[in-house]
Order: structure tokens, then sequence, then C-alpha cells
């Protein structure tokens, strides 16, 4: 039989005598009903407020439980949990936890279990917060387990944590799990053994809605060999002599194994200031419940996620607890509040449910998991139990939003928590269904569930992001760089009560994880990057563990969540970084998307052409749609199981015997399109299914690095040379497959000549008005404020560098591609602080747009474009496309176009601003070999070059044109300058410089092959980014430059270090020589060998084009480009700017950046 009140209350008046003696005074409680062997005092404290402010209860010294047991003074009668039909109030509550408690304390004396673990394994409801008190109450420390883990797991968590007793529910008292299993049976009634107690229960059960609930505990040994005498007495779940003690009133201790008596050596002293419980025996000291225990008691033990390893378990003293209750965020509960209870108790949002309500005489509301995954049965439910404060996760609320988005409209404060918010859905709940207050709030598990919030306002939706607000009560937020100083962006520290003691048994991580700062005070490192804007609100960049690399790009897995967010297309979002195992592809970007209506998802390649429009390509991920992603037990977005269900449909992509046939003349074109369909479902890691004819590779996702390899694949499975660009001409399934077969016949198509083209589009300047009125000195008083394009870029930051020091420039204004002004700035941050550029004071004079190069106006409105064109005094623009496997049409609406938009606004708003346009020497192509030019002068046509671009790639033929354009523009009077780089390269004292340029990435795959490639008579005009940042800032401030062009390349044949002398340069910086090998030699190890940071670029330097050369090999016999122009407005540098010389010393500095930016 089970134990209950009935058994512990064998013979109340026997006691009196005996316990009076020891502590008179208390034979007028013992009269009473059995829970009031631990009553409150007999009337209300008249110092206690009617809702003690957090001051107040900070000085008081008391603990979680013994806070909670105050309520019971004033709150007997109120109802502290409603759980469907059962309640219970603060009375039966505190009851209940003082039974439990016995059974967890017996043997125990005054101080009860000393933070002794206790675990718990209950569904979220009445059980969890019965549980939960009585642990507390003991003097234990609650160790709630997540009850969907398997019983193995559940185990090798409270092993480690050296538990003995697991408190379970009737859901799991079958787990057979190695501990002293305690059951609350919920489903019992309170005895009420007194008419007292029968009129209070009376109150409650007048609620047609409301009737009253109990549990009675009961015990289950752990699964051990028994003893022959406990076998004889099993049918009690106890052992004779536990059950004897239960039945004696006395509280219950298991018995000790005789290495436990050895270890057992501390008695409990006696606590004075609480009414007395049961006795040990006649002359020990009485046990009290709750037991006394400070703010400083650790309560509670939550599990991290585990994600990354073993999980840890994060202690959580009371104090923090205490102080969050106080503070929901910014405000606390009050006594009139029913608070949800939604969250499992393994959650830390949990606390949040169980204790705010608690602490605060407010009631808990218990929501099932499936009314809140059933969202008008959960708006239904919070009316019907007048629920005011609920905390759910931001996953829970994109998941509600798009489906019923009032059913939050009845609360008066609602938090949202755990994830990036998303304002697309905050939206929909603000315009439809608000509640009185929504409150997007933050805090890991190790700063006690919240310690920043914000309130939402329509202004956050309106600027397309949302902060996670200011510090929480005491807390303090600390934004820390690299070097451990504080700084406007950087990794999140916090400070405060909310903070956890550390990680039980892992000393070293909780060292590292909370460090003493030099003032002494105690912080927790979150991992977190956030940016701290100039009102103090703090704005959420992303996880430092979710910064990924793919393909050599560094990729902020956020910022593309908040670009396929900001589409309008998607209610939710998730970017992974998944490894392709075959296929030598590297790792790519999935995105699991929800589209916002489901019935009617919208096209990939729509959806894709609207995410290019907001992020470079590198960035852009393969689209994956479903339609509802999955959420873990604490209901925020499994990742783990999105990345296991993209490797099993990977792996369900097997090589097929069509890929392995040998293909031929006489192959059927039914075969080579069944082929191709195989070969795309291999690189585009999808099942293979039904590809339509019409079907376009860079639609469904291809990336250039997945249409590299698919040439690749193509070589090697047809036998056939497929130029890429030809591939680029029509990418459907159809034309591929036709091209392969044309091929196989013994004529593969050449790409097309655009050359018509590109003359057409460099007249489509001719049809702006000539400007009129004077020109612009932006350098002048009252002036000074510069708006630039490509701050983004390598150049681009550094160039922004020199324009935040310069004392002329007043107020910079980046156009940059985002989905918000938020995540703009941090891609300039980013971008400057990787090469050691950003200062904090930049911030306070840089503004951020985004917007579209392509775009007539920018991307910025009517209204926009004209107010930049007012502002502005002069125009950088440095923004392109830049990709060297990408036919001219796919860099033509950037490049092109984005060149004619940015002249546009030059000229716009009444004042005409002077352009200074940043291009570069590939707008010549390979004009010596191609033409036979042996010098190019700066201002001479670019016509007579054009019969070079035809075999270059489509970024110079893009150049070739922009220039075209603006060069005829010039000719009617312009103020345009343009500058033409040589290949720039690092800093020149620093070392920084572009590892995803073609050089780096020649640079490593070349030390890892141990040779290069013999280029004789090629040079690459190489310059440091400082020396060319110092030109043009000169260049630009004369008034006299517009109208001319200027080449920035080494000043003399002399000073231009060609390929062949480049590499021995690199062998010698590392102390390995390079070997030369001949260039076809090379290309071939280089397809052995295939390294990942050369494969984009594979087209460029293995198809034959011309004359037996690859793209690469046609740069030879490269001409002299003139510099008079630079030479004479760098004439009156001060000092004379001088080009650093590429040594053994400098080429060093640039591999040890390299290294260092792996």
């Amino acid at each position: 039989m089970a134990l209950n009140a009935e058994h512990l209350a064998h013979d109340k008046m026997a006691m009196v005598a005996d316990i009076g003696s020891v502590v008179p005074g208390l034979d007028p409680l013992l009269a009473g009903p059995l829970e009031d062997l631990n009553p409150p005092p007999s009337a209300p404290e008249e110092t206690m407020a009617e809702e003690e402010s957090y001051e107040d209860v900070a000085v008081s010294g008391l603990g979680l439980a013994e806070l909670f047991h105050r309520q019971t003074v004033k709150r007997a009668a109120s109802v502290a949990v409603v759980d469907g039909c059962r309640t219970l109030t603060y009375r039966q509550l505190d009851a209940r936890a003082v039974r439990l408690a016995r059974i967890l304390n017996r043997g125990g004396g005054a101080a009860g279990l000393r933070e002794e673990v206790v675990g718990i394994v209950v569904q979220h409801g009445v059980a969890d917060v019965v549980a939960q008190m009585a642990v507390l109450y003991a003097g234990g420390s609650c160790a709630p387990m997540d009850p969907t883990l398997v019983d193995h797991q559940i185990e090798a968590r409270l092993k480690r944590l050296g538990a003995r007793f697991v408190l379970v529910d009737g859901e799991n008292r079958e787990r057979t799990l190695p501990f002293d299993m305690v059951c609350i049976d919920d489903e019992g009634e309170d005895t009420d053994e007194e008419e007292e107690e029968e009129e209070e229960e009376e109150e409650v059960k007048s609620s047609p809605e409301l009737t009253p609930g109990a549990t009675t505990p009961e015990i289950k040994p752990r699964p051990t060999t028994p003893s022959a005498e406990a076998v004889k007495t099993s049918e009690l779940l106890l052992t004779p002599d536990l059950a004897a003690l239960a039945l004696s009133g006395a509280p219950v201790r298991a018995p000790l194994s005789p290495k436990q008596r050895l270890l057992q050596k501390v008695t409990p002293a006696s606590t004075p200031g609480l009414t007395s419980g049961p006795m040990l025996s006649g002359a020990e000291t009485p046990v009290t419940y709750p037991v006394p225990a400070g703010p400083e008691h650790r309560t509670h033990l939550i599990h991290t996620s585990g994600t990354t390893g073993e999980p840890k378990a994060v202690q959580i003293a009371g104090r923090s607890i205490i102080h969050v209750a106080h503070h929901v965020p910014l405000e606390p509960v009050s006594s009139s509040d029913v608070v949800a209870h939604v969250n499992n108790s393994s959650f830390d949002v949990s606390l949040i449910d169980v204790w705010a309500p608690l602490l605060r005489g407010g009631r808990i509301a218990v929501l099932s998991k499936a009314v809140l995954l059933d969202p008008p049965a959960m708006e239904r439910e919070i009316e019907r139990l007048g629920v005011t404060v609920m905390a759910t996760t931001t996953a829970l609320l994109n998941l509600v939003a798009f489906t019923h988005p009032t059913a939050f409209s009845g609360l008066r404060i609602c938090f949202i928590g755990g994830e990036q918010a998303n304002v697309g859905a905050i939206k929909v709940v603000l315009d439809k269904g608000a509640p009185g207050m929504l409150v997007n709030a933050y805090g890991p598990t190790e700063c006690c569930v919240f310690c920043l919030a914000r309130v939402v306002r329509e202004e956050d939706v309106e600027a397309g992001s949302v902060s996670i607000g200011t510090p929480v009560g005491r807390n303090e937020a600390l934004v820390v760089d690299e070097e451990g100083r504080l700084s406007e962006e950087g990794e999140l520290w916090i400070a405060g009560p909310g903070l956890s003691p550390g990680y039980a048994n892992h000393a070293e991580k909780t060292e590292a994880a909370f460090p003493v700062v030099p003032d002494g005070r105690r912080v927790y490192r979150t991992g977190d990057i956030v940016r701290r804007r100039e009102d103090g609100q703090i704005d959420y960049i992303g996880r430092r563990d979710h910064q990924v690399k793919v393909r050599g790009f560094r990729i902020e897995l956020g910022a593309v969540e908040a670009a396929l967010l900001q589409t309008g297309l998607f209610s939710e979002a998730v970017a992974l970084k998944m490894d392709i195992p075959r296929l030598g592809a590297g790792s790519i970007l999935v995105a699991y998307v929800v589209p916002v209506d489901v019935s009617e998802p919208p096209v990939v390649a729509d959806a894709l052409a609207k995410v290019r429009d907001l992020l470079p390509e590198y960035m852009v991920p393969q689209l994956e749609m479903v339609e509802r992603l999955p959420l873990s037990s604490h209901a925020k977005v499994d990742r783990k199981k999105l990345a296991e269900l993209f490797a099993s449909r990977w792996a369900t992509t097997e090589d097929k015997d069509a890929i392995k046939k040998v293909f031929d003349a006489a192959s059927q074109p039914e075969e080579v399109r069944d082929a191709m369909a195989d070969l795309w479902a291999s690189i585009l890691a999808v099942p293979s299914r039904g590809f339509g004819d019409l079907d376009d590779f860079i639609s469904l996702g291809g990336s250039s690095l997945q249409a590299s390899l698919l040439v690749s694949q193509i070589r090697q499975t047809f036998g056939l040379e497929i130029p890429l660009l030809t591939l680029y001409r029509d990418f459907t399934l159809g034309a591929v497959s036709s091209v392969v077969s044309a091929g196989l016949a013994g004529s593969v198509p050449a790409p097309p000549d655009e050359r018509e083209t590109w003359i057409a589009d460099g007249l489509i300047g001719d049809e702006l008005p000539i400007p009129t009125g004077n020109v612009i000195d932006w350098r002048a008083e009252g002036e000074g404020r510069v708006f630039v394009t490509g701050a983004t870029g390598f150049v681009g930051a550094f160039l922004l560098a020199d324009l935040m020091v310069d004392d002329k420039v007043e107020r910079v204004c980046c156009l940059v591609r985002a989905a918000n002004a938020v995540e703009g700035l941090g891609r300039i941050r980013a971008g400057m602080a990787k090469y050691g550029l950003w200062e904090d004071g930049f911030a306070e004079r840089l503004e951020v747009v985004t917007g579209l190069l392509e775009d007539e106006n920018l991307g910025l409105g009517v209204d926009g474009f004209e107010a930049v064109a007012s502002w502005a005094s002069v125009v950088f623009h440095l923004g392109a496309r830049v990709n060297y496997t990408q036919p001219y049409g796919l860099h033509r609406a950037a490049n092109t176009l984005g060149t004619l938009n940015v002249v546009r606004l030059s000229t716009a708003g009444g004042r005409l601003k002077p352009l200074h346009y940043v291009s570069s020497i590939s707008c010549f192509g390979p004009t010596g070999l191609m033409t036979g030019a042996k010098l190019v002068r700066e201002d001479e046509p670019l016509l007579r070059h054009i019969d070079a671009l035809p075999l270059d790639h489509g970024y110079a033929q893009s150049q070739w044109v922009a220039e075209r354009l603006v060069g005829r523009l010039m000719e009617r009077g312009f103020p345009i300058a343009v500058y033409r780089p040589g290949f720039v390269t690092g800093h020149s004292r620093t070392g920084a410089c572009n590892r995803d340029d073609f050089v780096s990435r020649l640079i490593e795959a070349c030390c890892e092959m141990g040779c290069y490639p013999l280029l004789p008579n090629q040079r690459k005009e190489f310059v440091p980014v400082d020396y060319v940042c110092a030109a043009i800032m000169h260049i630009a401030a004369s008034t006299t430059s517009p109208g001319k062009a200027f080449h920035i390349v080494p000043p003399s044949r002399e000073a231009s270090v060609d390929m062949d002398a480049t590499m021995d340069l690199v062998g010698r910086a590392r102390n390995t020589p390079l070997e030369g090998v001949p260039y076809g030699e090379w290309v071939e190890r280089l397809a052995e060998v295939a390294p990942l940071r050369l494969l984009p670029l594979q087209p460029m330097l293995a198809e034959k084009i011309q004359g037996g050369r690859t793209r690469w090999e046609l740069y030879e016999n490269m001409p002299v480009y003139d510099t008079s122009n630079t030479d004479a407005a760098l004439a009156d540098y001060p000092g004379g700017l001088v080009l650093p010389e590429l040594d053994e010393g400098l080429m060093k500095r640039y591999i040890d950046f390299i290294e260092g930016s792996k």
C-alpha cells in the first residue's frame, strides 16, 4: 500500500507532550490539523507589505522556500496552482511539500539535505510544482529532467550529480532508474482531517471549474537485488525499517551502507526561527520545514542542451530566481496575475512559470502541450483561466503568429526568447492580436532565465529588427572585444545577481565561462556577439559558434536567416552549414524555410532572386521548404534534427548506374539527360527526382562553386571540356544536356560573342542630361558628407577607415546590401575588424542605408534617393559584383546598371557632386596578348581593347562596359574621376589581406601542393591596399581630379614582380621552397589534390579557350600601364608616396595573416 497522510498522522496527540517539552509554546499549534505541524505565524507580520519590493526581499536573508512559506500567511486559501480540473491552494501546496520533504529528509536533521541533488522526472503541471517545492523544503537541490529523455540518459546525468532520490509522477513511475524513486500520485485527493481545513477547501470548490486535487507520495526503491527481508514486504514498496519509520510519523531515510555510515560525520544543528516539524527522537533536534536556507542556497541544476558535447549542469542559486521573479521582466508579477505554466521543468524558463507567481502571491495556470500546439485552443484556455502573463519561445510565437495571431491578445504581458526575434511574426501579432505588452527577452541559463529585455514597439518592426534590450533589474551588460576591452560591438558579458555559481563538477569550465574582471566583478561570457546602440539598447548579432566558414567565407547564420525573413515569403527560417561527404564540394549553406502560405509556397527561383537582392552570392543558401520546423522539448527549433534530415536525404542520393557508363557519340539524348539529372541531384544534394527540361541549375540554388563542380563532373563522366560560360548562357537541364550531347557528337558550342551587347550597354548613360552648376568642393567648410558604396569589400574597408580619420570628413553614409541597417552596420564592422581597422568611435559618424546597386533608386525609394543625393557632398563608388566564373549577364545589373544609378545620384538632389569611381586594370582584359598592346595610357579610349575581352571572365567584361559608360559621361562634362588599381594586396605593415581573393587562394593551394605553375612574362601589378587608398584619398582631395583616369600600379617595370618571382618569395618566406612546374602539369596535380580553395576557380584555371591556353595563361605579355596622371597628382603628396617593395619580409607578413585567418 502507499503512504498517505493517514499513516503519517497515526497518533498526533501522543506526540504533543514530547514536542512541547522540547519547544515550549507549540502546544496550541498541535491541536490543529496535520498541516499545522508546519503552520504560518498566527497573524501576518505587521511589517510585511501587501507585495514586498525586491529590496525588502533581498535584505530579508530568506531563501526561495522560506519566501513561499511566508506567502501562506496571507494566502492560505488562495489558489496557487490550476491544472485542468485540479487545484491546489497555498496551504495545500505547503502541506504536500512538507509531506514529501519528510520522506526525502528521512533520518536527517534540521539542516536538511544540504543541497543534495534530487532528480525530478515529471510532466509539467501540479506534480512539477509540488516536486520542486518539496525538494527545497527538504533543503535539497532540484535536478529536473526532460521526461522525453530515455532512462539511460537520465541515469547518466543524475549519476554525475550524485543523486540518490528521484521524484516521479504517474506517467514516469515505471522507469527503471537505479535510484530511490518517490512517486507523486496526483490522482488522489487531499485528506481533510479537520473542519477548519474543510471550510478552506469549500471556498475553492465553490468554483465549478476548479476542483481540488492532491497527491499521495509513495516510495519505490532503486532496482537492486533485495534482501530476503525486503522481499517479504515488497508489496509496501518499502523495506520494513522504512515502513516502520513512515508509519511512526518520523522522517524516513534509506538505510545507509557501511561506507555511507563512515562518510556521514556531520550532525545537523538546530536552526531557530521556524515552526517545528516531527521529531527524529525524543532527544534529537526538531526538523522544521522548510529547512532554513538563505538566498545563496543552490536550488536548481538545469542541464544545457549538450549539442557540442556532454550536457553541463548549470547551478542556479535562490537569489537569482528571487531577482528575476521580482523583475519579470522589467516589472514584477502581482498577486492578481495568473501566470501560464507552459515550459518543461528542465527548461530554465519554467522557473518563471512556477516561482514568479508563487513568490508574489499569484496563481499558476498549467497549459498542456496539446493546447500549446493548437493555437485556437490556446487562446480559449488563456481566456478561460484568466491568464495574464506568459513566457514562451520565439519558435512558438512564430508558429502561432501566422495561423492564429490573436492567441496572445488576452495577455497583460507576453515575453518571448530563446532565439532571435522574427520581425515578420511580431508584426503580425502586433497588428492583429497584440497583448498588453510584448517583450523580447534574452538570457542564457547561466544568467537565470532573463537578464535583458525590450518592450517591442512599432518602430522596432519598422526598423526591421528588435533589440534584446537593456539589463533587467540589477544585472549589468558588458560588450567586450576580442582583446577584452569594452567596445560597441563584441561578446556580451553579464554581471549581477542572476549569475550562476557555475557548472556542477566542472571547475575548469566554470573558471573559463565565469571570469573575474579587473574591477572585481564576476561575469558570464555568453558567447553571443552583440552591438550596443547609442541609446543603450543592445542588438543581437549572432552566436559566436553560429559564425561558420563556407568555401572560405565567414558567414553569420543569423544574418542569412534575417534576410530570408526579410523577403516576406517565409514565416520561419533556419540556416545550417552542411558538410558534403562526396564529390569534393566541401561545405554548403542550407536553409530550411516555412512559407507564409504553406498551401501556395513560392517558386524557388523567385525566392532565391529576392534573397540575392539582400545577400552577397556566397551567403545565398540552398532552400529546403517545409510546412513546419521541428521543435525540441523546450519548444526551440531543433537544428540537430534538421541537420539529420538533410544528411539522411543526402545519403539517399546514391551514384546511379547511368553516371558510371561510358558515353560516346552513339549515346541517346535520353541517356545523357538522365545522367545529367543524376549529376544535378548529387551536386545540389537533393534526392534524384523528376527534373524538368526547363528547370534551371542556378534557380534551384546552385552556387558558382557547384557550377564549377558540375563542369568537373561533366569532364569525368562524359570526357568533355565544356566551357562554364557556355553553360551559363542557358543553365536549364534541357539546354545543358543538349550541349553535352552535341559535344559527344564532336561539336561543343563556343561561348557567345557579346561584343555588340557591351558596346550597346556602354551607351545607356548617353540619355542622362548634361549636369549644370558648380561642382561641390567636398572638403570645404560645411560639407564633408561622404556617400560610399562597397564599404564591405576589401579595398572599401580600408578606404572607409581612411575617411573616418580624415578631419575634413563630417559623416559617412554607406550603402550596404543587407536585410536592415543593424545587420548592414554589423557587416561593415565585421569586415573592418577582420583587418584590424575598426575603432569604437567610428559608429558615431557612420550611417548605414540598405539597398541595391541595380535598383534605379539604389533600393532607397524615390524619397530616400533624393534625400541622400541632397545630403551628400561627394560619392565614392567601389561596389561591384566580382565572380571569375560567371558571364557578363550575371554582372550586368550590379556593375553596369549599378554604376549608372550611382552616377544619377551624384547629379541629383540639386547638388553636383564629384564621383570617384574605383575600377581596375582588368577592364582592359588580356590586351597584351590579344591585341598586341605594349602601352596603355590612362585616358585612351577603351574601344581599342574590346577584342581582348571575349575570352575573359564576365567581371572584366562588366568593368569594360561600366568604364565605357563613365568615359562617355566624362567627355560630356560629368565630374567623375576613375581609379584603376592593379592587383591589390594586403597592408604593407600589418599584412592584413583578403584571404578570399585569387592570389591568396593560389598561395594557399600551391603551398598545399608543394608546387606552382611556371608563367613567364605574367605580372599582376601588385600594389598594397594602404598605398592604393592613400593615393585615392590624396587625388580625390583635389578639385582638378574629375575628368581624368588614374592607374595605381607600380611606377616602373622594375618595381613590378612577375608570378614566378612571387611564388619564389612565397617559398622563401615559408622556409619551404616550392617547385615550379609547367602549367599543364600543375593543372593535372591540381585535379589530383583538388584543394577546396581553388575549386571555384578551376574553370578559369583549366579550361583551354584559345590556342591551347587557359584563361589565366592569356594574361602573359602584359602591357605597361602609363601612370602620367597619377604621378602628376601625387607629386605634392606630403613626403612623397612611396610604393612598398614586395620582398620576403612583406610576403611573410601576408602569409602569417592568411594562416592566422583560417
